[in-house]
């Protein structure tokens, strides 16, 4: 009986011995994985940065803003007081290039080529 005693004794000794060291590699596992872990967050976080350095910067697209309406010879010079001061806006703002295509400026040329054929035929 004593001899089983002792048997049971060294068995439950193994026993504990060896569950102490499944804890331990348990352990030790559980940290290695823990470590690969937080290694594989760093890489992904790096690449994520370099990910987002390497895409340009979206801007977003200005919101398109309606033309002005052009300003036409008639709206500049409808202002001028009376019909000659009008009519002495209309020859300025007509000189102009800009305002080369205007119908106003397009039909006092053309009145202008009318007089100047008149004047050549006398």
């Amino acid at each position: 009986m004593i001899e089983q005693n002792k048997q049971r004794a060294r068995l439950n000794q193994q026993r504990l011995e060896r569950e102490k060291r499944e804890r331990l590699l348990a352990a030790q596992e559980q940290a290695r994985a823990a470590q690969e872990l937080e290694r594989q967050s760093e890489e992904q976080a790096s690449r994520q940065v370099i990910n987002a350095a390497a895409q340009p910067v979206r801007v977003p697209p200005t919101p398109i803003q309606p033309a002005a309406p052009a300003l036409t010879v008639a709206r500049i010079c409808d202002q001028a007081g009376n019909f000659f001061a009008r009519e002495v806006c209309r020859l300025r703002e007509c000189n102009k290039a800009s305002q080369a295509s205007d119908p106003i400026c397009v039909n006092f040329r053309r009145m202008e080529e009318n007089n100047r054929a008149l004047q050549q035929t006398e």
